[in-house]
């Protein structure tokens, strides 16, 4: 308790010093945990989905002349009937992307513009992705043209002040480039709690597609498929390859292209930015990049502390001189500065919690827009610590080491790094004291 007290004395007596330490400090722990929230989001999203390892989506990959790549996140619609049939095929869920010039939901007295979010699929989507029900039954859900199922923010948006078994039959009518639809509303689901690429807040019942169509892919038009466990993915590749060069192999031969389709696993969709879609994709190179300036601004921010706290190691000759004579061992020195260190870190951690706060809300418009809706106080907490207790070990250690190999004597003779003080500047620390 008495060294807490000394040590708090001694960073208010030196408030200047103690001042610039914890805004440099701030700086660079501020940039570290701005990009560890941000890197954090990114690794997290779909583990919370169950079975990942048997779930891939089916993308393509055109060839063209001069051996020019072109990838996309989408596949022929009719891949999803035939991949139904295919031996080691759990399940195959189509994931439609669409868009809604307006929504008016019933009773509500002006509609809603620009709707995204929107997916045609099958109830098995429900199966894929691990919504809770909040009313209404998968079972059922989407087993019928005309129906739609909404995630309660959603839900909230459309019919406030309502329950979710309230909702449960009343309609939306979508007016969209195409044409006008009307769907009747026959489930509420909640938002997933975790990161997910699996984004979208309203679900409507898909149509069955037609046969003719396997020359035709679209990135919005994506199909997820759920293989048994013992079967493996080339062998499902070669498969549906096989079945769509005979559907449009000499289609494509015309137009000097070939196309491959692959399977990508869920663990692979977030980080393959080359397969653009609406399922917005992150680029590990750029994490990695991000990460290596946080490392680098927080091992700046260290070496500023270092070197001020040994540039005032002089002024506290006459401190660590009383302390060495009076029987203070070198190891007890260096817990004391470590424990200045750790003072300031718990300060600096303050002002760093305001500056990345600061910094989402500046940066808002790069970053993706639920990364804070997400963020996990246990895992967050353990990180400060895990800063804490290191920037206080890589930035206490050194000046404390340097403080406590030197004799009491020439510490009170003025005398450090081999250079003797002034007398003036001798007798000024005596009179301090």
């Amino acid at each position: 308790m008495r060294n807490i007290k000394h040590t708090f004395r001694t960073l208010w007596r030196n408030g200047g010093f103690t001042l610039l330490h914890v805004v440099g400090l701030a700086i660079g722990l501020s940039a570290a945990w701005l990009v560890w929230q941000y890197v954090d989001f990114e690794f997290s999203h779909n583990q919370e989905i169950p079975d990942q390892a048997r779930i891939f989506r089916v993308v393509s990959t055109f060839e063209g002349d001069e051996n020019t790549f072109h990838s996309n996140a989408g596949c022929p619609e009719p891949v999803w009937r035939a991949a139904e049939q295919l031996s080691g095929v759990a399940k195959a869920i189509p994931v439609q992307n669409s868009f809604a010039l307006t929504a008016l939901p019933e009773g509500a007295s002006r509609g809603f513009t620009e709707v995204r979010e929107i997916a045609k699929t099958t109830n098995e989507y429900f199966g894929l992705v691990p919504h809770r029900w909040m009313a209404g039954s998968a079972a059922s859900a989407l087993s019928r043209p005309g129906q739609a199922v909404l995630v309660w923010s959603r839900a909230e948006k459309y019919f406030p002040c309502h329950k979710p078994e309230e909702i449960i039959g009343k309609t939306i009518r979508y007016e969209t480039f195409r044409d006008t639809i009307s769907v009747e509303v026959v489930g509420i689901v909640e938002d997933l709690d975790a990161p997910s690429s699996f984004k979208d807040k309203e679900f409507l019942s898909i149509s069955i597609p037609k046969k003719d169509q396997w020359g035709s892919v679209n990135s919005n038009q994506q199909t997820w498929l759920v293989l048994n466990r013992e079967t493996d993915a080339p062998s499902v590749e070669k498969a549906l390859n096989d079945l769509a060069d005979r559907n449009t192999g000499e289609e494509l031969k015309r137009w000097n292209m070939k196309r491959q389709l692959s399977l990508q696993s869920l663990s692979e969709v977030h980080f393959a930015p080359k397969f653009a879609s609406h399922i917005r994709a992150a680029d590990p190179k750029v994490l990695g990049v991000l990460g290596i300036v946080a490392l680098f601004l927080l091992i700046l921010a260290c070496i500023n502390y270092i070197n001020l706290s040994t540039a005032r190691i002089p002024m506290r000759s006459r401190e660590i001189g009383i302390r060495k004579t009076l029987g203070g061992r070198s190891a007890g020195i260096i817990g004391n500065f470590l424990l200045e260190t750790v003072a300031t870190c718990l300060l600096a951690v303050g002002l760093a919690a305001m500056l990345t706060y600061w910094a989402f809300g500046y940066f808002k418009e790069d970053l993706p827009e639920d990364v804070l809706h997400f963020v996990s106080w246990g895992k967050t907490l353990l990180f400060i610590a895990f800063m804490v207790t290191a920037v206080s070990l890589l930035a206490g250690l050194y000046p404390g080491w340097l403080a406590s190999r030197f004799q009491a004597v020439s510490l009170l003779r003025g005398q450090f790094a081999g250079q003797t003080l002034s007398r003036s500047a001798r007798g000024k620390n005596l009179r301090r004291g």
